[in-house]
């Protein structure tokens, strides 16, 4: 009731505490265009809660600590685009503010070149910014589905300091002291690649969860890939460090596969006190020549496959924690960057499910996939659960009927790799031959499946399917 009668018949009162909490009404949208200075005259201009949607242009400097806003571009981040000119800062803007579409390119600041504070970006580019001290590109700022390339610092973090980094890509950032691509982040799904530091290329004191380190490099001391960082479910390739630890240095890794890394002296792999479980480290090189020193030097080891086996705990041969094997893991492609497990590697149903992170593997496979123990490495085997191959169907849609026919989708796992000899063929009586034609052959969907559609005869209540 929004009124009520007192006992005194000649007044009234009205209960006002549902219009409290009714939500306040929001503006239409307000449309910006012309570049310049627009943007700023428009946030000048607007109220809490408000919507600007920004017309392609080339858009002065924007800053708006205080309110709620939402800045949206209508044509996306390739033409709509805020420049510092490189003597200012691109966009600095409260924690409830979101921005999304733009390029943020050329911003300078002593933190967060191109963005800085606690709001959230959208499917932006962040390019050519610089920063004195923290964040090249961005400084304690939510990213979602952004790339950042092209970023410098004099100090910490080329790409972003301190901040939220989903699917997001930071390639050939660079910072003057550590952390290439990134420092003091969180990252979910991102892939860096080709940044650089003296101390940790990629990645330096970070949480990593299912990201890709490819191709960074520490230029003059340790974790060409990673340094002092936490990854789970990630791989590490090709990195390189100017002194120890090519892939990692000094850290936790669960479920990594570390392969195809280079360091100057020791630990082409990982090096010193780092704890790997459920991980691959193989394939690392270190100049120095000693095969310990190749793959590790040093750390904890937890069903994991390495080679040599780590020993007494010395200071190059690690701790034993258990479970480990020094066999080959038959990567599907390791030439070909396909570091996925081959139906007969050793590490299928070789981990330990007391150490997993994470339900996910880096392909957004589920973990523990077929079998009762998860596999080692950060793909997990999708076929079937015995080592003798076969495909193991995950998916079944069925369509509605058009034509007299029934679309079937099967998707299903092939491993890493589409055999061009996969067929499908189907029966709907068992007794009787197989039906013609044949369907399409199947189509690699990523993530190591495949997909087929086959036309069922609406008429029939069942089909017999073989995916050999």
């Amino acid at each position: 009731p929004w009124g009520s009668a007192s006992r005194d018949p000649h007044t009234f009162y009205i209960l006002l505490l549902p219009l409290l909490l009714a939500p306040p009404l929001r503006a239409d949208p307000i449309t910006v265009g012309g570049g310049g200075d627009a943007l700023q005259d428009a946030i000048n201009s607007a109220k809490d809660g408000d919507t600007l949607l920004v017309e392609p242009g080339i858009y002065d400097p924007i800053y708006c600590p205080s309110i709620a806003l939402t800045i949206q571009s209508t044509d996306g981040a390739a033409d709509t685009i805020i420049d510092g000119n490189g003597t200012d800062r691109c966009a600095t803007l409260s924690a409830y503010a979101t921005l999304t579409g733009f390029t943020l390119r050329n911003g300078n600041a002593s933190g967060g070149g191109g963005a800085y504070g606690d709001f959230t970006l959208n499917d932006c580019i962040l390019t050519n910014n610089k920063a004195s001290n923290y964040g090249g590109g961005a400084f304690g700022c939510i990213l979602n589905n952004c790339t950042l390339t092209k970023n410098t610092t004099y100090g910490y973090g080329g790409g972003a300091y301190g901040g939220t980094l989903n699917n997001c890509t930071l390639t050939g950032n660079t910072a003057g002291a550590h952390g290439g691509g990134v420092e003091d982040c969180t990252l979910n799904g991102c892939t860096l690649a080709g940044n650089d530091a003296p101390l940790g290329g990629g990645a330096y004191h970070n949480t990593l969860n299912n990201c890709i380190l490819t191709n960074n490099m520490a230029t003059l001391y340790d974790g060409g890939g990673a340094h002092s960082s936490t990854l789970n479910n990630c791989l590490l390739a090709g990195n390189t460090a100017g002194r120890n630890g090519g892939g990692a240095y000094y850290g936790d890794l669960n479920n990594c596969t570390v392969t195809g890394n280079t360091a100057s002296y020791y630990g082409g792999g990982t090096y010193y006190n780092s704890t790997l479980n459920n991980c691959i480290i193989w394939g690392n090189t270190s100049l120095d020549g000693d095969g310990v020193r190749s793959n590790y030097f040093g750390g904890m080891f937890t069903c994991t496959c390495t080679a040599p086996l780590p020993g007494d705990g010395g200071d190059d041969d690690g701790d034993d924690g258990g479970g480990n094997i020094d066999d080959n893991p038959m990567f599907v492609n390791a030439a070909g960057g396909n570091y996925r497990l081959h139906a007969d590697s050793p590490c299928v149903n070789a981990g330990t499910n007391d150490l997993v992170v994470g339900t996910l593997d880096l392909d957004g496979n589920p973990r523990i996939y077929g079998g009762v123990r998860v596999d080692m490495g950060c793909y997990e085997y999708q076929g079937a659960a015995s080592a003798g191959g076969g495909y193991a169907v995950t998916k079944i849609t069925v369509g509605d009927p058009s034509g007299g026919d029934r679309p079937v989708t099967l998707q299903f796992a092939h491993g890493g790799t589409l055999p061009a000899s996969v067929s499908v063929t189907v029966w709907y009586n068992l007794s009787a031959a197989p039906s013609a034609p044949l369907p399409p052959p199947p189509a690699d969907i990523g993530g190591g499946k495949a997909e087929v559609t086959v036309n069922v005869p609406a008429a029939e209540k069942k089909a017999f399917f073989r995916i050999e």
